[in-house]
């Protein structure tokens, strides 16, 4: 996730300028002309779950949970990309009620391509990695191009608005303190 240590010496700049890069490396997975692949174990939240949602064979582990609290201090970030994932109503309900995943749904609801017991982990990025070396890189980002929407400018547009509304480190905070009295 959205590592909140330091938070106290940052700035409303500082936390925007670490947002940005966090898309800016969500648009190069999203786009990448190769395959990519991501495991999900345990508790995979915030900018962890977008990540996993951005790769192309998204592995859950059985008992893995994500969650996607960025709206709950205001943050946009990657909620184009789980719509596609999982559909837009389904995205919608997510992300506004704060609901936490669990690793059956994610799979039945496209947010996981499969999942898999700990123990099996390792081979299936084995086979993954030589499954992937199968297609040449420009073969690999033409499909990408061709089955996706690519939109990374309305991305990062709509999370610098939402980050640039006034307070986003109070807001930030105030979701910790919330947070941490759970």
């Amino acid at each position: 996730g959205f590592d909140l240590q330091g938070l106290e010496d940052m700035t409303d700049g500082d936390l925007l300028l670490r947002l940005v890069r966090i898309e800016a490396m969500l648009d190069a997975l999203w786009s990448a002309p190769f395959v990519t692949l991501s495991v999900g174990t345990g508790r995979v939240t915030g900018a962890g779950a977008d990540i996993f949602a951005v790769c192309d064979r998204r592995v859950v582990v059985e008992g893995a949970q994500f969650a996607f609290p960025g709206a709950a201090f205001g943050i946009v970030l990657g909620t184009r990309r789980l719509a596609e994932r999982v559909g837009a109503d389904r995205a919608r309900d997510i992300l506004r009620a704060g609901r936490v995943v669990p690793h059956t749904e994610a799979e039945a609801i496209g947010l996981a391509t499969h999942h898999l017991p700990a123990d099996a982990v390792e081979a299936e990025i084995v086979a993954a990695g030589q499954a992937a070396a199968r297609l040449d890189a420009d073969t690999v980002a033409a499909i990408h191009r061709l089955t996706r929407r690519d939109e990374p400018d309305r991305d990062l547009a709509a999370l610098v608005r939402s980050a640039a509304r006034p307070g986003l480190k109070d807001r930030i905070v105030a979701y910790r303190v919330k947070t941490l009295a759970r």
